[in-house]
């Protein structure tokens, strides 16, 4: 659509005074005969009047407003603030490839973590679950399905609460000799297991026994001056000598 506004050089608030002064100094800049029929200035001569007529009209100004208007409105915008041109969705809606790619790389990520969640809680459970059913057994309501303590793991509950109290002696005595490297000396030390001076036990439980061999899994906090405090799940091998238990081999769980 012909902007008359913009050929006759006024604004569109122009009034009919401005519109007339307009179209006079125009007319006789593009008059032909002054051009000496110049097919430019002729074309443009015709443009100004043209719009002179449109514009002069009070009624046909108002028509010729409402679809100038309509047809302003639906013209591209320029871009503004709140909607840059380079960002992330534009980027992507111009090259297809580009896209896929993205949405590919994100639904990879999520699966990877979704993964990892599944893994992590598959691991946990089959780590716990000796340890969950002691805990469920040795409430007063699962009397029925309560297994009795052994003597292993009564054995190592000992071990456990004799090394937070600090009797490295009696600790030391349940320990096989042949096994463990050192002296008493060694293992009473401020630096024996950095300095334990409490521990807390959690579960403990039996995951096999035989005639002479024992393994026992033990969930308990310690406390000592290095680390202050930490959880650890270890696996205690214990051997029979003579009728009595004694700790062979102390591995961690994890």
């Amino acid at each position: 659509m012909k902007n008359y506004y913009h050929i006759l050089g006024v604004e569109t608030t122009a009034n009919l005074n401005e519109i007339k002064e307009a179209y006079r100094k125009l007319s006789k800049k593009f008059h032909p005969d002054l051009n000496d029929g110049d097919p430019f200035f002729e074309e443009q001569f015709k443009l100004v009047n043209e719009a002179y007529e449109v514009l002069s009209d009070p009624w046909s100004r108002s028509s010729y407003d409402l679809q100038f208007d309509e047809t302003a409105h639906r013209m591209p915008q320029p871009p503004t603030a709140a909607e840059p041109q380079n960002s992330i969705v534009q980027w992507l809606n111009q090259d297809t490839r580009l896209r896929f790619l993205f949405m590919l790389v994100m639904a990879v990520s999520f699966l990877g973590i979704l993964m990892l969640f599944y893994i992590r809680n598959t691991y946990q459970k089959r780590l716990y679950s000796p340890l969950q059913e002691i805990y469920s057994t040795s409430s007063p309501t699962a009397s029925s399905n309560y297994k009795q303590e052994t003597e292993p793991e009564r054995f190592v509950k000992a071990w456990i609460s004799e090394l937070g109290n600090k009797d490295f002696t009696a600790a030391y005595n349940r320990m096989s000799k042949d096994a463990f490297s050192g002296t008493l000396q060694e293992f009473g030390s401020n630096k024996a297991y950095g300095g334990i001076y409490k521990t807390q036990l959690v579960a403990c439980y039996m995951k096999y026994e035989n005639r002479n061999e024992a393994l026992v899994v033990a969930d308990y906090n310690s406390f000592d001056a290095q680390h202050k405090d930490g959880n650890f799940i270890q696996e205690f091998y214990l051997e029979k000598i003579e009728g009595l238990w004694f700790i062979k081999k102390i591995k961690p769980r994890f």
